[in-house]
C-alpha cells in the first residue's frame, strides 16, 4: 500500500502549515469581519418598516349583503348552523373564517383557513378546507380590511425603533476617540 504525503508541508522546521483554498477570495470573504455602512443600516431599517406594514394589523368589519370572491372574511354561525356544520366539521363552530370561493343566495363557498369552537372558544387552525355554508347557518358575514390607524401607529414605531437602534449603534461605535484612543482624546492634558 502506498503511503499518502501529508496534506500540508512547510519548508521550515517550526514554520505552521499553510493553507491552500479553492477560491481564495472567498476565504477571505469568510475570515474578514462584516462592516457594515449606513446605507446597509438604511437598508435595515427599511425591510423592518416594510415588514411592519405588510404585517399590518387588520380589522373585521360587517358586510352588508354578499361578499365578493377573494375576499377574507368571518361567518358567524347561528344556533342551527352551529349543529349542521358541526357534524361536518367535528366540532360545533361559532365562527369561521376563510376565502371566499364564491357566493350566491343560497350558501357562501369558502377556503376555511381558521374556526373558533362555540363551546371552549378555542381556535382551530384549518389548512384550506373548501366549505359550502348554507345563507340560513348565516349570523353575519364581516370582511377582513387594513385598520389604517393601526397599522401607522406600528409603522410610525418601527421607524422611531429603527432611529433609536442606529443611534444607540452610532454612539456604541464613537466611544473611542478620533486616533482611536478612549474618551475622545489624542492630545496631552492640560
Amino acid at each position: 500500500m502506498a503511503s499518502r504525503a501529508p496534506a500540508h508541508r512547510s519548508d521550515q522546521a517550526g514554520e505552521p502549515p499553510r493553507i491552500h483554498h479553492a477560491h481564495p477570495t472567498r476565504a477571505a470573504r469568510l475570515v474578514r469581519p462584516a462592516r457594515r455602512g449606513r446605507r446597509a443600516q438604511l437598508a435595515s431599517a427599511a425591510r423592518l418598516l416594510t415588514l411592519a406594514l405588510l404585517a399590518g394589523c387588520y380589522k373585521f368589519v360587517p358586510v352588508a349583503g354578499g361578499a365578493p370572491a377573494g375576499a377574507i372574511v368571518r361567518v358567524r354561525l347561528n344556533e342551527q348552523g352551529a349543529t349542521t356544520l358541526g357534524k361536518r366539521l367535528g366540532v360545533a363552530p361559532a365562527t369561521l373564517e376563510g376565502e371566499v370561493l364564491d357566493a350566491t343566495r343560497d350558501s357562501l363557498v369558502i377556503r376555511m383557513t381558521a374556526s373558533t369552537s362555540a363551546f371552549t372558544a378555542q381556535r382551530v387552525t384549518w389548512v384550506g378546507e373548501r366549505v359550502a355554508i348554507p345563507a340560513d347557518a348565516v349570523a353575519s358575514t364581516e370582511r377582513r380590511t387594513l385598520d389604517k390607524r393601526r397599522t401607522m401607529v406600528v409603522a410610525a414605531s418601527a421607524v422611531a425603533g429603527s432611529i433609536v437602534v442606529f443611534l444607540g449603534v452610532r454612539n456604541m461605535r464613537g466611544v473611542a476617540g478620533g486616533d482611536g484612543t478612549p474618551g475622545g482624546g489624542g492630545g496631552t492634558p492640560p
